[in-house]
């Protein structure tokens, strides 16, 4: 999960500590609505880009999950990264 979590998460939107959780959620569900979008989806299918978007809350976990990574485990993809 560790090596991949980078594409799963790709480019994802982040909000600085302490903003209000009402405000979090308002904010997710416009980007969801926005990824449902029928005019949004017919730019992007122009554009040719691929829309596969996750939830805040999936990315939000995947983040906490990667962060819960054993150091051991972290060190040893880092190591199989660097290898050449």
């Amino acid at each position: 999960m560790l090596i991949v979590s980078r594409q799963n998460i790709a480019r994802p939107f982040a909000a600085p500590p302490g903003v209000p959780a009402e405000r979090v959620n308002a904010l997710r569900r416009a980007f969801d609505a926005t990824m449902k979008d029928k005019e949004f989806l017919a730019d992007a299918e122009k554009l040719k880009l691929d829309v596969d978007p996750l939830t805040g809350e999936q990315v939000a976990a995947l983040i906490e999950q990667v962060a819960h990574t054993a150091p051991e485990t972290a060190a040893r993809v880092r190591a199989a990264l660097e290898a050449k």
